[in-house]
Formats: structure tokens, sequence, C-alpha cells
């Protein structure tokens, strides 16, 4: 064999190889996850802190009257995106308060911005903004950055009680970056607290209220807090066993579903596995809990 020959069938074979990697295997990226979940942290402080020193003021309504957007939603995002420009100028950042209103914009933006860029952003600046609207200080920023269509690392913080949640793909959960996290694992629904949504879209709504009757009999109690990235927050932590929603985009929960993985939870909906194109969520601390969750929603005709 000469070498020639040999040099051939070794590249040839690398080919092939290449060729038969499954297109959902996304490749490490090239930056650091310490230095993308330190600009995720740093945009989501910035948000934070308009958040804290801000008077709730409506600005309008989107989607329909229950959709509300307030003067801080595109303040925080600006902010946002401030933050993320000044590190990587090249990415490219899916913000809420820059797409179109309603579930079929959301879900196309994301399918766009996912197909055309290796790193995308995902920032919902102020999740939770009904609650900020009226007072109710339950509501977060959540920044997320994806590699190749997968969420690599997250940050979401409380501004009111000042507590920052973090994670990065393969390395873990941390809360107000104290050591890993790990969720503890629930087995019985009669044992757990389950969260809900209030959505403003009508088939979303018409789902929650089909589903609350069976998991208020089932559960220990059932809540409905209002903000998906704190609840998808304190899934990861335990303090909330299990967490469904009927329909939510990208930036509700792209930052709160790694979390939820990373923690030792589990988080899917027809199948387990964290996907952020996926808009129905079913996340739950693990221990089995993740199937009765399920179950309850197949009787409840919410899921097939």
């Amino acid at each position: 064999m000469t070498l020639l020959t040999l040099f051939c069938m070794r590249a040839l074979n690398t080919i092939v190889a290449t060729l038969l990697i499954p297109a959902c295997v996304s490749l490490k990226p090239p930056i650091p996850s310490s230095a993308l979940l330190e600009v995720a942290t740093q945009s989501a402080r910035a948000a934070a802190h308009i958040i804290r020193s801000a008077t709730p003021t409506l600005k309008t309504t989107k989607a329909n009257a229950k959709d509300l957007l307030t003067t801080t939603d595109p303040a925080c995002e600006a902010a946002i995106i401030s933050v993320i420009r000044s590190r990587f100028p090249d990415h490219h950042v899916l913000g809420e308060e820059s797409v179109a209103p309603g579930a079929a914009a959301s879900a196309e933006a994301l399918s766009s911005a996912l197909d055309q860029h290796e790193f995308v952003w995902i920032v919902d600046p102020l999740d939770g903004t009904t609650n900020f609207a009226k007072g109710l200080p339950i509501c977060a920023p959540s920044v997320a950055v994806a590699y190749q269509g997968v969420v690599v690392a997250g940050c979401i913080i409380d501004p009111f009680l000042d507590v920052v949640y973090t994670a990065a793909k393969g390395e873990g959960f941390r809360v107000s970056n104290s050591p890993p996290v790990l969720a503890p694992k629930c087995s019985k629904l009669s044992e757990a607290v389950v969260a809900m949504g209030t959505p403003p879209a009508d088939v979303s709504a018409e789902m929650s209220a089909k589903g609350y009757p069976l998991f208020s009999k089932r559960s220990l109690s059932v809540r409905m807090l209002g903000s998906a990235a704190l609840m998808l927050a304190h899934v990861a932590t335990g303090s909330l066993q299990a967490y469904w929603e009927y329909d939510l985009s990208s930036w509700d929960v792209a930052a709160g579903g790694l979390m939820v993985e990373e923690a030792g939870g589990e988080m899917g909906w027809s199948a387990k596995g964290f996907d952020v194109r996926e808009r129905r969520i079913c996340a739950t601390v693990g221990g089995g809990l993740w199937g009765e969750v399920r179950e309850t929603l197949m009787e409840a005709g919410v899921m097939e």
C-alpha cells in the first residue's frame, strides 16, 4: 500500500465519520462556559437593578388585553442587549420585546435564529410583567445562550430577594454562587407542590383550567406564581417539586429548563430531555414524579 493510498483511505474515513455524527449532537462551544455565564449574569444584574428601582408604568398591551407591557420591559431588554453586545458583538440576541406578540411569531423567531446563528442569546427582560405591573414582587430577568441550538448557560435573578440562579451545561446549577445544588427527589404526587401557569392566551388558559382539578386533588398543593422563570428555578432548588404549562415561549424557559436538568431534575413533555424549541413543559425534581405528572396531564385531557 502506497503512502498516497493510505492517506486517501484515512481522509475518506474521516469524512464518513463526520457525516455519521447525528445532527442533534452539539459540539463544545469555542467560548468557555464561564465566560458565557459571566455575561449572562452581568446582563441579568443590569436588568434586575432597573426592576428594583423602577415605578411600574403600563405602556400598552400586546397579544391581548391580559398580555401587559410596561415601560420597564423594553428598558431592561436594552440594558441586557447592551451588556451582551459589548462582549459578543457577533452573537445574535433574541429578546421578547423585539418579537411580534403571539405564539406563532415567537416560535418562528426562535426557529429562524437557531437555524441561522451559531450563538443565540435568548432573553426575557422581565418575566412576570403582570406581577410587576401590580406591585407583586415575583418577577425576574432571564438570560440564556444557546450554541448550535442547545442551551449551554443561563441566569435568572430574583431582583427583590437578590437571589442569583445560574447554570452551565455539564457544570451544575448554583444559587448565588454557592456550590452546585441538587434538587431533592420526590416520587409521589401526593407529596408534591405543583406549579402551574395562568397564561393570557385562551387555549393555554383552557388547558390550565382542565389540569387544575386533578392536580388540586392529587398533589399536596398547587401554586401559580406568575413567572415561569422563577417557577423553574424553584423546581431546580426543590422548593417546588413540579411545574407544567401548556404553551410558553423560549425566553420563558431557556435558562430555567437548563437549571432543572443541571440540578438533576427532569424536563420534557412527550419525552424526557429539554428542548428549547418545545413550547409545552413538564418539569420535576426527579425521583419518578415526572411520569406521574404526565399521567395526570393525560387523564385531564391536557396531554395526548
